[in-house]
């Protein structure tokens, strides 16, 4: 399935949704992610009683388990609450503050997956762009320069709280200027896709990013 910010009008209902034939998503609506085997949806709307803020529609014929509101409520809901809190307080910690000194640690928590990647996967290659942007949650990256007719040069490690990616996912470089390969037996990533990111992070806390990315690589 994909997700869509649904800007189109409400017209009665799901059944009533205008669907565009080139994207498979709402008519006037924008793709920010696709939902692979596995991901859960509908779960921030369970916790805090809010209003959707994306429409789900299959783009195949899909499988899904469906958990009740009062079932959720009575097995899950302390569990998603407790991660998510967690997850705020490693953000709070860690998101670099913006000029204003605004914290967007719970603003933004709902918007990023967790991963798990093992020793030696490669998260971003030296003049190629980042398929996601990612914040380290715990384990540590190599860092290497590439340099013509010459081996690789290790840099250092990037750890907890360290961002990947930021130079094409925020910068608009076409690639990036470091190789990030995982080299702690497993590594807990914190990532969003590059679709997503301008939807969801405000534009002052990536102007963060951007000037923390800027400071490092000079």
């Amino acid at each position: 399935g994909q997700a869509a910010e649904d800007v189109s009008p409400k017209r009665g209902g799901l059944g009533s949704i205008e669907v565009d034939l080139q994207t498979g998503g709402p008519m006037g609506g924008r793709m920010v992610k696709v939902l692979e085997e596995g991901a859960c949806f509908g779960e921030a709307g369970l916790l805090h009683s809010e209003k959707r803020n994306a429409t789900i529609m299959s783009r195949e014929q899909v499988e899904c388990g469906v958990i009740q509101k009062e079932v959720f409520n009575h097995i899950l809901r302390d569990h998603f609450l407790k991660e998510e809190q967690r997850l705020v307080e490693f953000l709070h910690k860690h998101l670099p503050r913006p000029q204003s000194g605004a914290d967007y640690s719970t603003k933004v928590a709902r918007f990023f997956a967790r991963h798990r990647a093992s020793r030696g996967t490669e998260l971003c290659r030296v003049g190629r762009p980042c398929s996601k942007f990612y914040i380290i949650r715990d384990g540590y990256c190599k860092v290497f320069r590439r340099r013509e007719g010459c081996p690789d040069q290790e840099l250092g490690e990037c750890g907890i709280g360290q961002a990947v990616g930021v130079s094409t996912s925020m910068l608009g470089k076409a690639g990036e200027p470091f190789r990030v390969i995982c080299s702690s037996a497993c590594v807990e990533l914190l990532c969003i896709e590059l679709s997503e990111l301008k939807v969801r992070l405000p534009t002052e806390l990536r102007k963060a990013f951007t000037d923390a990315e800027a400071s490092r690589v000079a």
